[in-house]
């Protein structure tokens, strides 16, 4: 079983659970993703296909500039597969500038190069940023989790998912935890899956990072899919937002 530090911090629970309606609105998470490459922008995809407020940011502003027409490309696809109903749309924000992406996010994801010194910096940078409740997630394959951390603020609010590609559609996360995660960080990852309709499994020790072959990501994606489109979508947009340039608006 992954270590949890045995003193944490109980998060002050005044805001309704995710998906409760108070005074006619309905509480969804807000995330920020870090870094566009296919799996940055997938999970960008699958967590607004799953009601999160979305927001992404990139180093590369080339990249964000093409946030829109990926993301639509995907949708595309998924529509062919069979996966998505033609009517569902999705929002997702692009930031061009860190702070603004993290800024009020209650979760923040990494998904940028395998490459300690590259995460371990952004990571520092976002704990300076980001709200002292906001809790930071690597996606790391390999790297030593305590390390990717090392010298951040709030190390107990910070541990490990990552989402198995192609992403969409798959219920299944990994999660790993580190020297201080909390048990209150635990809990309030596992109040997001519950919204978002995600199971969180552990690797063993010694054994390689788990990745879905061809086969077994159709299977989990078609009966996800099965079950997402026998519920009602709200469709939504896609904003480009940008504290340089005006708003790009569009369809995802």
């Amino acid at each position: 079983p992954p270590m949890v530090s045995p003193s944490h911090v109980i998060y002050q629970n005044i805001m309704a659970s995710y998906g409760e309606t108070i005074g006619g609105e309905t509480r969804s998470p807000k995330v920020a993703v870090i870094g566009t490459g296919a799996l940055g922008l997938a999970l960008c995809g699958e967590l607004a296909r799953c009601g999160c407020i979305v927001r992404v940011y990139d180093q590369d502003e080339r990249n964000l500039q093409q946030v829109h027409h990926r993301l639509e490309e995907q949708r595309k696809q998924l529509i062919e597969e069979g996966l998505l109903a033609t009517f569902e749309s999705f929002s997702v924000i692009a930031e061009s500038h860190l702070s603004c992406a993290v800024m009020e996010a209650d979760f923040v994801f990494e998904a940028i190069t395998e490459d300690l010194i590259i995460k371990n910096t952004l990571m520092k940078n976002v704990s300076l940023m980001c709200a002292d409740e906001t809790v930071v997630c690597s996606n790391t394959l390999n790297l030593n989790l305590d390390d990717v951390f090392n010298g951040i603020r709030h190390p107990q609010r910070t541990l490990g998912l990552r989402f198995l590609l192609p992403v969409y559609f798959i219920p299944l996360v990994e999660m790993s935890t580190h020297s201080f995660t909390s048990l209150a960080t635990i809990d309030k990852v596992k109040e997001l899956f519950k919204f978002i309709k995600k199971e969180s499994f552990s690797r063993g020790s010694g054994e390689p990072p788990r990745k879905l072959t061809s086969h077994e990501a159709q299977t989990m994606q078609l009966t996800t899919a099965g079950k997402s489109l026998c519920s009602d979508t709200t469709g939504s947009h896609v904003a480009r937002e940008s504290h340089d340039t005006r708003p790009i608006h569009g369809h995802f």
